[in-house]
């Protein structure tokens, strides 16, 4: 496991965030970081996550020349597929709980007209850093039936 400190000590904030990964959680989306579980301790809290066998740099480093087979291709391109869906999904989060306009966040809000029930929702999805190092590689990851694993969007913020 993994365990993020975050920089905050405010519990309205850490709320927000927490349903939001919460939120994200029951998407089951194989390309999406899974919070675990959270804590405090010494007034900071924390969010614990799987842990990943390498970021993105890290990975290209150890692999700098690949082969250029039809395995590492449709692997590749599954991967990325499977990113810009992951980020979809980020973008298209309703959430009912917003951060606040003053809160320096990788989530912020933008309103959706478009509902199939005709009212009014709310869309807090936005990663604002997406790097390599904020893409994990999972080797091995539970259900994954993918032999040379799984890419994650991580650190929302």
């Amino acid at each position: 496991m993994a365990i993020k400190k975050l920089y905050s000590s405010d519990k309205i904030e850490f709320e927000k965030e927490v349903a939001i990964l919460k939120e994200l959680r029951t998407t089951k989306h194989p390309h999406l970081i899974t919070l675990l579980a959270t804590f405090k301790y010494h007034g900071k809290y924390h969010l614990i996550f799987p842990w990943a066998d390498a970021n993105l740099r890290t990975f290209w480093k150890d692999r700098p020349f690949p082969d250029f087979n039809q395995a590492n291709v449709l692997w590749s391109l599954d991967q990325m597929t499977g990113i810009a869906n992951a980020l979809y999904s980020i973008h298209n989060l309703a959430s009912s709980h917003p951060p606040s306009a003053d809160c320096p966040s990788n989530v912020v809000g933008q309103t959706d007209a478009t509902s199939s029930t005709q009212r009014e929702k709310t869309l807090y999805g936005r990663h604002g850093d997406i790097k390599p190092e904020n893409i994990l590689w999972f080797g091995r990851l539970g259900e994954s039936r993918d032999k040379m694993g799984v890419l994650q969007i991580a650190d929302f913020g």
